[in-house]
């Protein structure tokens, strides 16, 4: 089974990285992370729920959503966790959504929190590190950021919309950005009709 770290930071956008987590645990173990200004925005946005006074409680109901024994929670002001430490072996990181605030951290090597931790020690140890960035437009800083990451190797993939599958819902919006960021990952599905 392989194994990965996902972060989810305080963009808005919060149901893409919902859609992709639902995914991703169906065959891999997953490290989770959730930035305390998601649990809001999870909250209004798509009307979950998911903060509790404890990590455990946290976890609980995360596992209960999901509907999946393979994801730990691991708090984002846990500096000593496992995912800290660049001898922690996983098969790549991914934060959808990613705000420019953690961008920014990640591409300054800037590290206060667990996510901007966990995503400097996958760049450092050469594993897949993906940043799906939820703002629009891009300023040139945006921009510059991102290019420098790039060049590290880590993929950009911002949630953007296709319509060649004629999407109807909402739903069907999302499960193509969340499918798109699989494919980036290598990660096999099945959620959106691919181009014939």
């Amino acid at each position: 089974m392989k194994r990965f770290v996902f972060a989810i930071s305080g963009a808005s956008g919060s149901s893409i990285g919902v859609r992709v987590l639902r995914e991703l645990v169906r065959t891999s173990e997953v490290y989770l992370i959730i930035s305390s200004a998601s649990f809001s925005m999870m909250r209004d946005e798509a009307g979950i729920e998911w903060q509790a006074s404890s990590d455990a409680a946290i976890e609980k109901k995360v596992r209960a959503f999901l509907g999946s024994k393979n994801i730990h929670y691991c708090n984002e002001q846990n500096m000593a966790a496992p995912i800290s430490s660049g001898s922690f072996k996983h098969d790549g990181m991914f934060i959808v959504p990613c705000s420019m605030k953690t961008l920014s951290g990640v591409a300054q090597g800037y590290t206060e929190n667990l996510i901007q931790r966990a995503a400097d020690v996958t760049i450092k140890e050469g594993r897949l590190l993906l940043l799906s960035p939820r703002e629009m437009p891009f300023s040139a800083i945006h921009l510059e950021n991102m290019l420098k990451l790039s060049r590290l190797g880590v993929k950009i993939a911002p949630p953007v919309p296709g319509f060649y599958h004629s999407p109807r819902t909402i739903d069907d919006l999302i499960d193509f950005m969340a499918g798109k960021i699989l494919d980036v990952m290598g990660i096999d599905h099945n959620i959106y009709k691919r181009w014939q």
